[in-house]
């Protein structure tokens, strides 16, 4: 529907550029600076080929508006944080759109507790260590880790106040995770307030764990489509057991709802 409706939008400028001579084809072009040249090539060609070279420009506009934005996500020496959260935050959107997913790694502070560096790294950096157990281990986990060096760290400008990027590295050794499954790494699931009020409905209701999580997929349209995996449901519902331990069920909803 919506390459149909650019074609249309397509035929009318170039109707209207037929018709209304020099100021149609200002507008077809963009008026930009470009018009003179651009005006030359068109009029030499065929009708339907104005429009192929007209939807060939809009493309490839497009497309340079994609890299400037991924651009613009890329961590630079020297940007500016408000705090490590936020440092976070803009690594991990940028992990996100690059195909990767990251973790919290080494730290350091002052004698008042103040947060003065941070490491941010691939969730594949490292490798795992040795475990005594591996030998009993009927089904050993499968090595996720690759040692890969992707990095961005900050530090502390006590002048401002702000934390500043002082490293960084985009080189990976392992392959980036598509577009369509990159919602499933760690760093990029996520609960939303809607998700944890359903599934304490359905836990106050006496819903399995695994029913909860089968019929929130057929809402979303699919287990696909939600923003998290079992895992991490069974890990919500085990913070929100051991909170009813520690405040009791009217000090549990006290905390709930004064969030």
């Amino acid at each position: 529907m919506g390459g149909l409706k650019v074609e249309d939008e397509l035929d009318g400028e170039i109707a209207e550029e037929e018709g209304l001579g020099s100021q149609g084809r200002e507008r077809l072009v963009g008026g930009d600076g470009r018009s003179a040249k651009r005006i030359q090539q068109i009029e030499g060609q065929s009708w339907g080929h104005k429009r192929q070279s007209i939807m060939e420009e809009l493309v490839e506009e497009s497309n340079d508006s994609l890299e400037r934005s991924k651009e613009d996500l890329k961590p630079k020496f020297f940007r500016e944080f408000n705090s490590e959260i936020a440092a976070y935050d803009f690594y991990n959107e940028y992990a996100r759109s690059e195909g990767f997913s990251i973790r919290r790694e080494a730290y350091a502070a002052d004698k008042q507790g103040v947060l003065s560096s941070r490491i941010f790294v691939c969730c594949k950096e490292g490798l795992r260590k040795a475990d005594k157990r591996d030998d009993l281990t009927r089904n050993p986990r499968g090595e996720t880790r690759t040692n890969c060096g992707a990095i961005m760290g900050i530090n502390l400008v006590r002048r401002t106040g702000k934390y500043s990027i002082y490293r960084f590295s985009e080189e990976h050794n392992h392959p980036l995770i598509n577009q369509e499954s990159i919602h499933f790494m760690p760093s990029h699931r996520k609960i939303t307030s809607s998700d944890e009020a359903f599934l304490d409905l359905t836990a106050n209701s006496g819903h399995s764990s695994n029913s909860a999580f089968e019929l929130m997929g057929q809402q979303a349209g699919g287990r696909e489509s939600l923003g998290f995996i079992m895992v991490d449901q069974k890990n919500y519902l085990g913070t929100i057991r051991q909170k009813k331990m520690k405040f009791g069920e009217a000090g549990y909803l006290i905390e709930y709802f004064s969030k």
